[in-house]
């Protein structure tokens, strides 16, 4: 019994100086690292373009005919007499209807000087005790610099 006992005693003894020496040599060596679910930093790398400007908005146009400036250019032309002896109100904003192709218009058609990219403008007043009153105008020639001719009103 004596040689199991000293058996087991120096197994004993190897199995704690392994053990022992695994744990020596796991806190010499680093701590095994894992992958990090964070994303790593990274520095925007500049660019060699610069910032872009906003440009102008253009100006909505029909046949080339920059439609604000004929809007208004109509509301001048209407003449004095128009008002009856009433003070003049300002225009409504225009309306998706208050232009068109001047050529196929019934009431303008006439007036296009032979232009046929002619367009007709309708500007609207509201009196606030009164109806609507439309001025009925015709732009044609260069639309860089138009011709705006009054032709009548319409109630």
């Amino acid at each position: 019994m004596k040689v199991r006992s000293f058996a087991s005693l120096v197994l004993s003894v190897v199995v704690v100086a392994v053990m022992a020496g695994c744990s020596a040599a796991a806190a010499d060596s680093p701590a095994p690292t894992t992958a990090s679910s964070q994303t790593p930093a990274v520095s925007p790398t500049p660019t060699d373009s610069a910032t872009p400007t906003p440009t102008e908005t253009a100006a909505a146009t029909l046949n080339g005919f920059d439609l604000a400036a004929v809007y208004a250019a109509c509301d001048a032309a209407v003449p004095v007499s128009v008002w009856g002896g009433r003070d003049p109100v300002k225009p409504e904003p225009p309306t998706a209807d208050a232009f068109g192709q001047a050529s196929s218009d019934g009431y303008v058609k006439d007036h296009t000087n032979g232009d046929p990219n002619a367009i007709y403008v309708n500007v609207t007043y509201h009196y606030p005790e009164g109806p609507y009153v439309s001025a009925l105008c015709v732009a044609s020639g260069d639309p860089a610099a138009p011709t705006v001719t009054y032709i009548r009103t319409l109630d």
